[in-house]
């Protein structure tokens, strides 16, 4: 089972009725990893077993003094620190009680001349081990076994980016040392189990509450109602259920996106139960179809190019190991038919997964339901000459965040559309007058709830990246009422907002000779014929045609020019003499 992407967390406690290991996202592909040190060529250390149960980090080399950008679940355990108070900082901070050491102090506590045997070996990325006199968080001193490991590059122009370091507490672990070899080094087993029989790993597991879960959460897990309340029928998933644990069924069960498992060819291989509540299919009756069945006679082109393209569209760079074949991501946007026959956008994002020492390839997919903005041709002001430049165009929720700006919004608040994405407009507001977050945060909600049918004009000062604040009009759009579902997760559509300077005419709706008729976003309605997505690549292609056009008849046009400018140099008659000089004037 690949581990990409994924790393063990420590289980639950012993009186949850969901016993099994969480998961968290860690970034590294440790197979490879793993596999790597293994075979790497000419190695100094030998290393006795390792897997992702040994207590480990992960430092990177390219970044300033080296920092951890992993820490294994097991060096939580060993040290005391969780992975959010070690990541950024050098390993050096366990060689103080009080985790407080800056490059170049005095190692009080350390045998210097090993550390700088170990300084050395790190900076000519050679393989060392070493014992130290380390420290948990709290300032309890232990003998730390130290054996750092450099990661083998990619190709042979690469060079190392990555260091790993092993951890033993050879205190508590006292037989961790297998055997003594005769270059002095020690073979030491890493693994965080070797030492205790299976009931004292059970119960030094449970001794420890979970790194990355909350109080909240693992009390709801421990309540006997909650879990009552939320039984799970495992006969409706397909026969996926073999080898899972509960709480990995309930969260597929209850959160809100679901997970979608696809051939290359657009077979269902795996569909996650969180899909009954939003198209109201059970697993079994996808498994092993096909997604056109189920989309959009317009759509299934472009959602079988975007899988057919998939195996062969170049990866982004991975920083992390520098590799070029990183995982290809896959975007899906497309209607899907519901169980009662009513068309959903679906939008889906994953990545292509290659099965390790098999070369099959499928596409793992996390699915929401989305949904599309709508606005009335007849409330969208005309234009003003003299302000359409300062002024942009957005999109925001119900609950004031950014979901998209136009590009204008640098010059007004100095952020790029990117960056202000995912910001709350409530926290760019200032806290005075009528245009206090509050009062554009009750537009929002009741535009939501379908309370307006007008647009809503709030004047307020709005915070610049630059921290001084500007006066600006915020315009929101009322949503229209046909088809609308108000403040429902599946159901509730972006609201299209207004920034102007404030001061600036108020909005004057044109008249309906003035503007088309209906929705702005016709297109994106689930009854539309056609693809969007084609219009917009034919309409780039035509675009793409005229720019080639008019790039031709500028070129004939200046091609023209510079003859009839040679020839007119030509015509021109040439004098016999030179024109006298000009008398000089004696003084």
């Amino acid at each position: 089972m690949s581990v990409q992407s994924w790393t063990p967390q420590r289980s639950l406690s012993a009186r949850s009725p969901f016993d099994l290991h969480l998961y968290s996202s860690s970034g590294f592909d440790f197979l490879s990893l793993f596999s790597k040190i293994a075979t790497r060529p000419n190695p100094t250390i030998t290393l006795g077993p390792v897997d992702m149960s040994c207590s480990f980090v992960v430092v990177d080399l390219r970044l300033c003094d080296s920092p951890i950008v992993y820490a294994s679940p097991s060096f939580s355990r060993l040290t005391g620190y969780t992975e959010r108070e070690v990541l950024g900082r050098n390993c050096r901070f366990l060689q103080s009680p009080d985790g407080q050491l800056s490059k170049g102090d005095h190692r009080q506590y350390a045998d210097s001349e090993k550390v700088a045997h170990l300084r050395s070996c790190l900076a000519s990325n050679k393989e060392c081990q070493t014992s130290l006199v380390n420290f948990k968080k709290g300032g309890f001193a232990f003998m730390n076994l130290v054996t750092v490991i450099p990661i083998p590059p990619l190709t042979e122009k690469d060079g190392v980016v990555f260091q790993i370091g092993f951890q033993v507490d050879l205190k508590e672990q006292s037989n961790a040392i297998s055997q003594k070899l005769r270059d002095g080094s020690y073979m030491a087993n890493y693994t965080s189990s070797f030492s205790l029989s299976e009931s004292q790993v059970e119960e030094k597991r449970h001794l420890h509450d979970p790194i990355n879960i909350s109080e909240e959460f693992r009390e709801l897990l421990e309540d006997p109602a909650f879990v009552a309340a939320h039984t799970l029928d495992v006969e409706d998933n397909c026969n996926y259920n073999e080898g899972n644990h509960p709480l990995s069924l309930f969260l597929l069960h209850m959160m809100p996106d679901f997970i979608l498992v696809l051939s290359l060819k657009g077979a269902f291989l795996y569909v996650a139960p969180a899909i009954k509540r939003v198209l109201g299919y059970d697993p079994a009756d996808l498994v092993g179809k096909n997604i056109s069945d189920y989309c959009h006679p317009a759509d299934v082109v472009p959602l079988h190019r975007e899988l057919k393209d998939s195996k062969d569209k170049p990866g982004p760079q991975d920083s992390r190991f520098g590799q070029s074949d990183a995982p290809k991501s896959v975007n899906l946007l497309f209607r899907a038919r519901a169980k009662d026959h009513a068309w959903k956008w679906i939008e889906c994002t994953g990545r292509l997964l290659a099965e390790p020492g098999k070369g099959r390839k499928s596409i793992i997919l996390s699915a929401r339901p989305r949904a599309m903005p709508s606005l009335d041709w007849s409330l969208v002001p005309l234009p003003d000459p003299a302000t359409y430049k300062t002024e942009v165009w957005g999109m925001l929720s119900a609950d004031g965040t950014v979901l998209f700006m136009g590009a204008n919004i640098i010059n007004i608040l100095g952020w790029s559309g990117d960056e202000i994405i995912g910001m709350c407009v409530g926290d760019l507001v200032e806290m005075t007058g009528s245009g206090s977050p509050h009062t554009l945060q009750d537009a929002l909600r009741r535009t939501a709830e379908l309370k307006t049918d007008a647009p809503e004009s709030i004047d307020c000062a709005m915070c610049m990246k630059t921290g001084e604040y500007v006066e600006l009009t915020t315009v929101v759009y009322p949503l229209p009422r046909t088809g609308a579902q108000p403040l429902t997760t599946l159901g509730m559509r972006p609201i299209i907002c207004q920034l102007r300077p404030a001061g600036a005419s108020p909005v004057v709706p044109r008249g309906p000779h003035a503007a088309p008729q209906g929705d702005m976003f016709k297109e994106l309605d689930t009854e539309y014929e056609y693809n969007w997505l084609l219009g917009l690549e034919k309409l780039r292609i035509e675009n793409q045609r005229l720019r080639d056009e008019i790039k031709e008849i500028e070129e004939t046009i200046e091609g023209q020019e510079r003859q009839i400018a040679a020839v007119a140099r030509a015509r021109k008659p040439q004098a016999m003499f030179p024109p006298p000089m000009p008398h000089a004037h004696m003084p």
